[in-house]
């Protein structure tokens, strides 16, 4: 296989050139995004250096806790980043969000790694914290989605659930139909990935590994079950999600409210 060529943090700097060219559209249209390109480009420097440094000392450390806490932690943020569009209770929709992601996320990387990728020992985090971050991205992407869509047909369309809660409907079965259009809206990126991979895009894990000096045919299998675990945890999640956000719209007596 090729030489895996490294990148130092100069030419990091030297890839700036490529944002620079937005911001220059962006003066020329007068899109006023020049002050968020800069902020944006600072911010993702920062962040992930500190994430590398971070997972090199959990890859050195190789202690199931260490691993297992990351994935916490990383759960915890995407909980927060994927409730925080959302109008309404701000702490209640993060305990959804959070919840969610965290049931489908743990479910589907267990099977994936007990039945399909058998790492030895099952903690490995060259394996294990990669895995678990795309699948907890995808998950908080899909919640976020659809929590946001249902928020916004219930809001437009209360006179219609309030005439089924009138009929003697329940809450849940009120908004049902919202809800299952959510969950439908929510999932299109998803569908989309499975219908375009390879043929629009190379997936970035894909990519990743054929950049690395991996045999091509292995970066393919590799990248065929990370969009079948994402389409699982992205359809749980939303599942999940909106079930439990459905019930925030109403009272104990059946009544719709502005959670």
């Amino acid at each position: 296989m090729g030489h895996f060529v490294e990148i130092s943090v100069l030419d990091v700097l030297y890839s700036l050139g490529a944002v620079a060219i937005v911001a220059v559209v962006s003066v020329s249209y007068g899109l006023t995004l020049e002050k968020n390109l800069a902020f944006g480009a600072i911010r993702t420097f920062v962040q992930l250096i500190i994430v590398g440094y971070l997972l090199k000392w959990v890859f050195g450390l190789d202690k199931w806790y260490a691993v297992l806490a990351m994935i916490l932690v990383m759960t915890l943020i995407a909980g927060y980043h994927g409730a925080r569009r959302v109008p309404g209770s701000a702490g209640r929709n993060v305990l959804y969000a959070t919840g969610a992601i965290m049931v489908s996320s743990a479910a589907v990387i267990f099977y994936t790694f007990t039945v399909v990728v058998r790492v030895d020992p099952w903690y490995k985090p060259h394996y294990l914290i990669p895995v678990s971050g795309m699948v907890i991205n995808g998950a908080m992407n899909g919640v976020s989605v659809g929590m946001s869509m249902l928020k916004t047909a219930v809001d437009s369309g209360r006179e219609r659930i309030e005439a089924a809660l009138s009929l003697g409907a329940t809450g849940r079965l009120a908004v049902s139909p919202l809800v299952k259009n959510s969950v439908r809206t929510a999932l299109i990126p998803t569908v989309n990935g499975l219908m375009t991979a390879g043929i629009v895009q190379l997936p970035g894990m894909m990519s990743g590994q054929i950049i690395a000096g991996a045999d091509p045919t292995q970066a393919v299998l590799y990248q065929i079950v990370i969009y079948y675990i994402l389409a699982a945890a992205n359809c749980l999640a939303v599942i999940l999600g909106l079930r439990l956000y459905s019930g925030s719209f109403f009272n104990r007596a059946q009544q719709l409210i502005n959670p």
